[in-house]
Parts: C-alpha cells; structure tokens; sequence
C-alpha cells in the first residue's frame, strides 16, 4: 500500500507531461495551420494591391512636356495642355483655362516614343488632376480635366470631360455632367458601354449612364429604397 502512494505521484506526473507535451503538439500544429493561412491571405492580399498598382503604380517619371500618366505595359502617357484666358465683367476676374492639345505615349524603359494604345480602364496623373481613358468607348483615350468646384462652400471638384477626335480634343457637355455630383465611385463598363457612379458619401445615390453617339445619358437613378428610370 506504501509503494501505492509514492508511485501515485509519478503516475500523475507522467501524465501530466504527457499532456502538457500534447498540448505543446497541437499548439504548434494550430500555429503552423495559422501562419500558412496568413501567408495565402498576404499573397492574396499582394496580388490585390498589385492590381491596384497598375492605376497608379509607385514609379515616378517627369517630362517637361506635361503632365505624366503611368500606364499599364511598361507604358506612360505625355498630356501636353494648352492654356487660355477668360474675363469675367461681372466679378471682373480672369481666370486660365486648361484643355488637352496632345498625348505622347513612351516606354518606361527605353523612353523612345511608341503609338497611342487604348485601355479598358481610366489612369491619373501623380497630382490628380488629369484623368485619361475611353469614356465613350470609342477605342480612343480622353481627357478629363480637374476644375474649380461648381460652389464656393463645397470640397468637391468638378471635371471637364474633352472627347478624342480627329481634328484634336472636344469639351463634353454631357460627359461632364456626370460630375456634377459629389462623384466617389466611378466604373467603366467597356461591354455594355456605360458609365455607373456612386454619390457619396451621403445619400450614396448610384446612377447609370448609357453611352451612345458621344452623348453620356442617365438611364436609371438607384436610391436606398426605390428605383427611379430616367428617360
């Protein structure tokens, strides 16, 4: 009975290592289970950012000539501008006008001059001001140009939209329009050749425009609780 009660406490320390060494195990193997899922979420997580790159990837390029717009393909965009005044008499104030004159497109790495090539989606420029891609889907890249805020108390920005053609770049009445809203969300569909945006941030209104003859026209308004058609 003696012998019992001295090996009951190695009998209970056994275990005990046992389990803890058990423990220790399953651990170690839920770490790995944890590490490997991070490191396939991280992957997945790089390959995202690497498509958001190609918008605006890192790379900094200048050009006396104008404005630089990094493009996918090891490719960038030249947006030369041209400038004009105009007078107001009732406030009394000039002020400078910017379109687009011409794009140059370069290789990034052989920096030699190669032919305009259209993209499915739309790329900035490094200061935002300048946007450039098809927005009538004409297998022709465009121009959109930052410009003052239609209201002096407002944070946003309008656009000027100014469509390719061939004798140069033409201001767009209703392309422009479409930024005549707080704009946060604005999509390409090169497929079913419209435009949908989203209003932000609040009441956070989508609209979609279909893109015919050069015109952008509003062809359904999505609220939070109802559709509105618009003809």
């Amino acid at each position: 009975m003696k012998n019992f009660f001295l090996l009951f406490p190695l009998f209970i320390f056994f275990f005990s290592c046992q389990y803890q060494t058990e423990i220790k195990r399953k651990t170690a193997v839920v770490k790995d289970s944890v590490v490997q899922k991070e490191v396939k979420v991280d992957t997945i997580t790089v390959k995202d950012f690497d498509t958001i790159e190609k918008k605006k990837p890192s790379e900094k390029i200048e050009s006396k000539e104008g404005d630089v717009v990094l493009l996918p393909s090891n490719l960038y965009a030249v947006i030369i501008l041209d400038y004009y005044s105009k007078y107001n008499k009732e406030d009394s104030v000039t002020t400078w006008i910017s379109v687009p004159k011409k794009v140059k497109v370069f290789d990034r790495k052989t920096k030699k001059r190669v032919r305009e090539r259209r993209f499915d989606d739309y790329y900035s420029s490094d200061d935002g001001g300048l946007i450039y891609g098809d927005f009538n889907f004409d297998k022709k890249m465009d121009v959109a140009i930052k410009g003052e805020p239609l209201l002096s108390h407002t944070i946003y920005d309008h656009w000027d939209f100014y469509l390719s053609t061939q004798n140069g770049y033409k201001f767009s009445k209703s392309f422009s329009a479409i930024m005549d809203y707080p704009v946060c969300i604005f999509d390409l569909d090169a497929k079913s050749k419209t435009i949908s945006v989203r209003d932000g941030p609040l009441p956070n209104i989508e609209r979609l425009y279909k893109i015919k003859n050069n015109q952008a026209k509003m062809v359904k308004k999505t609220t939070h609780d109802n559709i509105v058609i618009e003809k």
